[in-house]
């Protein structure tokens, strides 16, 4: 299998489990995205927010510190970042949260474990350059 182009994008990846954040950006890499932050909570997320221009983020929604739902408030609350595409990454069926999360401004959500072909067609959604 050859690698495809890689891509002009950058993506925050934002998990506090080490080994959830690794396998979303293999699997991300391997879609030909080089382009690619971590971040284990939204307060580094919005570090890296401050020092890079992102075009997509990819944010559990469980995690301690600044959870998944207050990370997209900040990024929807910020003039400079509140374009910004927004997948939420859960573990949970929890209808409430994703019914709150789509109130909040989220494009997208995700059902954990990432799958290759549901994070390929996500990107395909919105970067429309698959």
């Amino acid at each position: 299998m050859t690698m495809p182009t890689a891509k002009k994008e950058t993506i925050l990846i934002v998990e506090d489990s080490e080994l959830q954040r690794e396998a979303a950006h293999s699997i991300i890499e391997s879609l030909g995205y080089t382009r690619i932050l971590q971040a284990k909570d939204g307060v580094e997320a919005m570090e890296h927010l401050s020092k890079n221009k992102v075009d997509l983020i990819i944010s559990d929604l469980e995690m301690p510190g600044m959870n998944g739902l207050e990370l997209l408030a900040e990024v929807r609350n910020s003039p400079e970042h509140k374009t910004i595409p927004f997948i939420m990454l859960t573990i949970f069926d929890d209808k409430e949260k994703i019914v709150q999360a789509a109130k909040s401004g989220v494009s997208d959500y995700i059902i954990k474990p990432i799958e290759r072909n549901t994070l390929k067609v996500r990107l395909k959604r919105i970067f429309g350059n698959q």
